[in-house]
């Protein structure tokens, strides 16, 4: 016979079953007030000279950490420990469990008739989606050569989704196939150097306006969007320019910059903004040229 239970600061449960195989049948239940007693030990005693049996091992799962078989319970002025009710059980192996690994345990016990839909919900909501990603990557590097260094970084990649197993792929919000990077930079003695950055990035998909309706409750017009990231934005492309000047002491450095982003003035699209309509729309460009004048130390 198995002693079972389930020990909270309000109530406590316990039980006497018996397993068969994977199933477990419970013969005896009781409920005691957790407050009105001076703990776990005496609420055990109790039920056992109500319905007497041969224990062979218990378990209880107690609201509270458990350590080394000894709970201090958060909710009650009581310490629970398995040797001290193994020995009131006449020596009969007991576990202590966290209730919340008690119940995962008690999960794969349950049959389908004991599952109960609370919320049918949106049947329509349900999580089918599949990603993918693939792609490769191409580094060449220059190590410091004669005052240059520097290098060139390419990568192709796809990332596609479906909402459900029967939709065809779609690309994703976030895909960008191409990306490359280009950085070079000469030291030319005497603490001076000159850099350059340029960056090219295959635009972001989105999902295109291709309408509009009036919608006379909101006294607004209600954009009709066509197939989800079916467009993409204009790819960014920038190119920076640094110089550095650096003055090293002996406990100490000054260093005196200028970085120059988006020297040529490249307009970069980031979105699109649309009149009242819908029936015009705008670009939202990035940063445009900007020169930055900086200085730092080194200690």
């Amino acid at each position: 016979m198995i002693l079972a239970g389930d020990i909270g600061g309000t109530s406590t449960r316990l039980a006497l079953a018996t397993i068969e195989g994977s199933a477990v049948t419970l013969d005896v239940t009781g409920r005691y007030a957790s407050r009105e007693h001076p703990g776990l030990g005496e609420i055990v005693s109790d039920f056992l000279a109500h319905h007497a049996a041969p224990i062979e091992r218990a378990c209880f799962g107690i609201a509270g950490p458990v350590r080394a078989g000894r709970v201090e319970t958060p909710n009650l002025p009581w310490v629970i420990e398995a040797d001290t009710l193994s020995r009131r059980l006449r020596g009969a192996p007991v576990r202590l469990l966290n209730d919340l690994e008690a119940n995962a345990y008690g999960v794969f016990t349950l049959g389908s008739d004991d599952f109960e839909v609370l919320n049918p919900g949106d049947p329509t909501l349900t999580n089918e989606g599949q990603g993918r990603v693939y792609g490769g990557e191409l580094l060449v590097r220059q190590e410091l050569f004669k005052g240059f260094f520097g290098w060139i970084a390419y990568t192709v990649s796809r990332s596609e989704r479906k909402d459900h197993p029967d939709d065809p792929w779609r690309v994703f919000q976030y895909d960008q196939t191409h990306i490359l990077t280009i950085i070079g930079s000469y030291k030319f003695g005497r603490g001076y150097q000159a850099g350059i950055r340029f960056r090219y990035v295959t635009g972001n998909p989105y999902t295109p306006v291709i309408g509009s309706y009036y919608d006379v409750n909101s006294d607004n017009y209600v954009a009709i969007n066509g197939p989800l990231y079916s467009a993409r934005l204009g790819s960014f492309n920038q190119l920076d320019v640094r110089f550095d000047k650096k003055w090293t002491f002996h406990r100490w450095a000054l260093s005196i910059y200028v970085d120059i982003q988006n020297i040529y003035r490249a307009s970069n699209p980031e979105g699109y903004a649309y009149n009242f309509d819908k029936t015009q729309r705008s670009a939202v460009a990035g940063l445009p040229f900007l020169p930055v004048l900086g200085i730092r130390g080194d200690f």
